[in-house]
């Protein structure tokens, strides 16, 4: 006789409980820490409940905006709505052209790196006449 156990995906059981309780108004908890080293900072962000194509990164007047979207329907005919915005500033430091991200083990990693030095020195702007 098979036991309830070989019915149920505990893993997709606590996903389908979390993604219930945040749509019908509750809170998913999310993790977001930014630590750094003499290279680049490093944003790690989880969201539970929210899978990584929902994810939208975007740069714009010195804010990294992470977005994530809901799509109403499996062939986005609908289009998407927006579940999280979230605005973080970013610093004079930060090679806005060289950010990268990308997923591990559930995990968005977004990668700032920082300026190099010759980067940071005043730079003569020529006037024309």
């Amino acid at each position: 006789m098979r036991s309830h156990d070989d019915f149920i995906n505990p893993k997709s059981l606590v996903e389908q409980i979390n993604l219930a309780n945040t749509v019908n108004g509750g809170v998913s908890a999310t993790y977001l820490h930014i630590s750094h080293n003499s290279e680049r900072a490093l944003i790690r962000m989880r969201m539970p409940g929210v899978s990584q194509d929902a994810y939208r990164l975007s740069v714009a007047l010195d804010q990294l905006q992470i977005h994530t979207v809901l799509s109403t329907d499996e062939n986005k005919t609908f289009g998407e709505q927006p579940t999280l915005t979230r605005s973080l500033p970013l610093p004079a430091i930060i090679n806005v052209e060289g950010i990268e991200a990308r997923f591990e083990d559930g995990m968005l990693l977004v990668m700032l790196p920082f300026k190099t030095p010759n980067d940071r020195l005043p730079r003569e702007i020529q006037i024309g006449f």
